[in-house]
């Protein structure tokens, strides 16, 4: 499979970290970061990723907030958004299908946020168990929102 070029917007440091070593050493993707949402808009609208991963609860601007402006710019409108917490997924899913999200996440569920709250660093990724990080999931729900896009 081709890879693909991902843009991760996520305040946690180490999660950037930990995201991108996932997506780029196992599944060969492009990823590029911002920790700072507001910077993250004129980023994505310069390098037209594939995808965006964005946080949803984040300083300065949240999510939502991001993702307002995503699709209102014709420039990223068109970029699927998959919505990343650590909050409650249930509650925060159908609000993220409400805003105009391509798909919603919790970190619990792809197994980042256990990894990361056992201190793990993303140097420590050749050493995870199969059960702490669920890469594959991950990797296909990307893949489904571009492949989305492009039909």
């Amino acid at each position: 499979m081709d890879p693909l070029r991902v843009f991760v917007v996520d305040d946690d440091e180490a999660f950037v970290q930990l995201i991108t070593t996932v997506l780029s050493a196992k599944f060969g993707h492009w990823v590029a970061s911002e920790t700072d949402a507001v910077k993250a808009v004129e980023r994505i609208k310069v390098e037209q990723p594939d995808v965006v991963l964005l946080d949803l609860v984040m300083p300065r601007q949240d999510g939502y907030e991001t993702l307002k402006f995503l699709l209102a710019d014709e420039k990223t409108r068109g970029i699927p958004v998959v919505m990343l917490t650590n909050f409650d997924a249930d509650k925060f899913r159908s609000m993220a299908e409400r805003w105009g999200a391509s798909a919603f996440l919790g970190k619990k569920t792809i197994g980042l946020a256990a990894f990361l709250d056992r201190g793990a660093q993303a140097d420590d990724l050749p050493f995870a168990q199969k059960d702490d990080l669920n890469y594959a999931q991950l990797d296909e729900v990307i893949r489904k929102v571009v492949a989305n896009r492009s039909e």
